[in-house]
């Protein structure tokens, strides 16, 4: 299976050169540490890594082009969730059971918290339980290349409530808005809404792996990467 890293886009509070990927973290740069997960993970026999790209429609757009089969799936991933290991990667494609064209994994709130006590995420109260979104993607590239650009219209309007009900219908983004305090969606009402929507067949996937859903955002974050990371570094022998 391809697997294609999303590394574009600028960060200039992370490095010199302005792009995120490249940030250190105990000498490695980020986007290695995703690629080095990818690579061992059985199910991966290619990785290419996105990094040309202006924007994060761009990168998508690009990366989704360089499917040989556009019916065959492929794996989407950011450069910035230097956690990542491929166990979190193999488990999440184990539980794709390959009757969607896009597979998405949310991890439990309490998972997330037993295994990074402290850290900041953003949870959304759903009827089965409280989750946060992962940060890679299995697709099928034929179902998503006709809609970058209602793709694009959302990315652009995700923060405001106004523009996304015209892409997602008001009754919907109202119901997003209600889920945030008492929980009134389920997980199989997105789904449908996203079918009905896009005309493409969705599923979400809870993940047991928490390491898939901590990115690298802001400069606090890579403090604080470098600080969990190095704790799994082998001692230096004096």
């Amino acid at each position: 299976m391809l697997a294609c890293i999303v590394a574009g886009g600028k960060k200039g509070e992370f490095t010199p050169e302005g792009q995120k990927a490249l940030a250190t973290i105990h000498g490695k740069r980020m986007v290695d540490y995703v690629a080095d997960a990818l690579a061992a993970t059985p199910e991966i026999d290619q990785v290419i890594v996105i990094s040309d790209q202006e924007n994060l429609i761009d990168s998508l757009s690009y990366a989704l082009k360089q499917a040989k089969n556009e019916n065959e799936y492929m794996l989407i991933v950011t450069c910035d969730i230097p956690f990542l290991t491929p166990e979190a990667v193999a488990d999440f494609l184990s539980r794709c059971k390959q009757d969607a064209d896009f597979y998405y994994p949310i991890v439990e709130e309490q998972v997330h918290k037993n295994r990074f006590p402290g850290i900041q995420r953003t949870f959304v109260k759903l009827k089965e339980g409280t989750f946060t979104g992962g940060n890679l993607f299995l697709v099928r590239p034929a179902s998503l290349i006709p809609l970058l650009d209602r793709i694009e219209k959302i990315l652009e309007a995700r923060k405001s409530p106004i523009a996304l009900s015209a892409e997602l219908g008001f009754s919907f983004v109202l119901r997003l808005i209600l889920t945030k305090m008492i929980g009134v969606l389920t997980i199989r009402s997105l789904e449908t809404r996203i079918r009905k929507q896009f005309h493409i067949h969705a599923r979400a996937v809870v993940s047991p792996f928490p390491e898939i859903a901590n990115d690298v955002d802001r400069p606090a974050d890579l403090i604080w990467a470098q600080k969990i990371l190095g704790q799994n570094l082998p001692a230096i022998r004096k």
